[in-house]
């Protein structure tokens, strides 16, 4: 049912409607945003209730008080701040249960939990490793399998991973996020596959990298003698600087994920900035050149060789 709501509408008779591509404009849809305590999460709470979304502002415990004493007297009833930590199954699983007991439905699901663990491969250590992959690849995961079942027996739904311009790219001193960026969008990959016969739809967004890294929390590791004088130690001191505003630096972000959030065919990747943009092509631009230059070899490693007439053929393709 596409019920179109207006302010006049009581948040506890939001009806079920379905994805549609003007959505984000003219019909309110429930929102669920993991980490609210973020810069980030917080500015995509705000502009999705200015835009007449209902929102779930989920944080960790400590912030749900001040969070509330924010955004409640704005936002009424369009706002529910929850307590979510998504390293927790079971407090994903009782968020999602008082939204649900609320709203009765879930449109779209933004996972934004970015933190940022700072060094060399040699110079990090076991628990950076596990800290990092629990911020960035399990929690985002626990949040999804949580908010997965929901979707799949409402048919409609659409999540959206924040990861970074790291997702696409190798980055020196950031070995850890980049890894654990590529790991969650290779499992965002295949999940879209899965869920797309349920009208459940999948998009990462890939900011800048000051976007995910300054606004955030930032981990360093000490520092060895023999990375000093190298470009690890330059990305260390970039990210040293924090200058810029942090709500500036999420802005093109924030407008990133509203301009895709529930629309009919939402990308499955989206780079948010310029810099990224021009990152990612570059990218992309030396795996394609690489991938021609190295073609006999690619080729010859087949069980069954391609004719020379085949590879042509593949050429033109």
């Amino acid at each position: 049912m596409n019920e179109r709501l207006t302010e006049a509408h009581s948040a506890e008779n939001v009806g079920p409607v379905s994805i549609s591509s003007n959505v984000n404009v003219l019909i309110p849809q429930i929102w669920l945003i993991t980490d609210c305590g973020s810069v980030l999460g917080r500015a995509l709470a705000v502009e999705a209730l200015l835009k007449g979304h209902y929102v779930a502002a989920a944080c960790k415990k400590e912030m749900v008080s001040s969070l509330t004493e924010l955004l409640q007297p704005q936002f009424g009833d369009r706002l529910l701040v929850i307590e979510m930590d998504p390293r927790n199954k079971p407090l994903c699983q009782s968020a999602v249960a008082l939204l649900l007991m609320k709203w009765k439905r879930l449109d779209i699901v933004v996972s934004c939990s970015l933190k940022s663990f700072v060094g060399a491969i040699e110079e990090v250590s076991e628990w950076h490793i596990r800290e990092q992959y629990e911020s960035s690849f399990y929690g985002p995961v626990k949040v999804i399998t949580t908010v997965l079942p929901v979707l799949r027996r409402q048919k409609f739904g659409h999540i959206i991973c924040v990861t970074g311009i790291t997702g696409h790219l190798g980055t020196p001193s950031l070995g850890l996020l980049t890894s654990a960026a590529h790991a969650l969008e290779g499992y965002a990959e295949a999940m879209a596959f899965e869920v797309a016969p349920y009208n459940v739809k999948v998009t990462v967004v890939q900011p800048s990298l000051e976007a995910v890294v300054l606004p955030n929390s930032i981990v360093f590791a000490a520092q060895q003698e023999h990375y000093k004088n190298t470009i690890c130690a330059t990305v260390r001191s970039l990210l040293s600087c924090r200058d810029l505003s942090p709500e500036l630096l999420v802005k093109d972000v924030v407008a990133g994920v509203l301009s895709v959030a529930g629309i009919d065919n939402p990308p499955s990747r989206i780079a948010t900035g310029g810099e990224a943009i021009i990152q990612t092509k570059d990218k992309l631009r030396t795996v394609s050149e690489e991938m021609e230059d190295m073609l006999d070899v690619s080729y010859a490693a087949d069980a069954d060789p391609l004719s020379d007439e085949q590879r042509r053929e593949l050429a033109r393709e």
